[in-house]
């Protein structure tokens, strides 16, 4: 479902927007970190977020990224799924993708780390936009 362009996109540490729909209806959109694999985007999320309340409610979420001109990004349409953290060691995988290893680890030895749950999205819908 992604493309090499999505995949390089996707694979460089940028941060995204996860849109989720509040119990009224409106959107929350959220800046949150990512990863990939294979064709599934997770997230690490609090358990007790809203973003995880919302989703949990209502799995349907968009997650957007863009490059840092703006004008290259793709849309990605999907379910949430909410999974174990493993005991806090895919949000300490998280923190050295974004952080780099030495301040991802003193990063994911806060308490609540552990407690943090994956958020995996299956893609049903892509669209990508480029600048070129």
């Amino acid at each position: 479902m992604f493309t090499d362009d999505i995949r390089t996109l996707l694979d460089a540490p940028r941060v995204g927007m996860l849109g989720t729909t509040n119990p009224d209806g409106t959107p929350l959109l959220t800046p949150i970190w990512h990863a990939r694999e294979g064709d599934e985007i997770w997230l690490v999320v609090g358990p007790k977020s809203l973003k995880t309340r919302n989703i949990r409610r209502d799995p349907r979420v968009t997650y957007v990224v863009m490059d840092e001109s703006g004008y290259t990004y793709v849309t990605i349409h999907g379910l949430a799924h909410l999974e174990s953290g493993k005991d806090g060691a895919k949000p300490r995988e998280m923190a050295i993708r974004y952080l780099g290893e030495k301040a991802g680890m003193r990063f994911a030895e806060r308490d609540y780390i552990r407690e943090e749950i994956v958020c995996r999205i299956t893609p049903e819908k892509v669209r990508w936009r480029s600048a070129e």
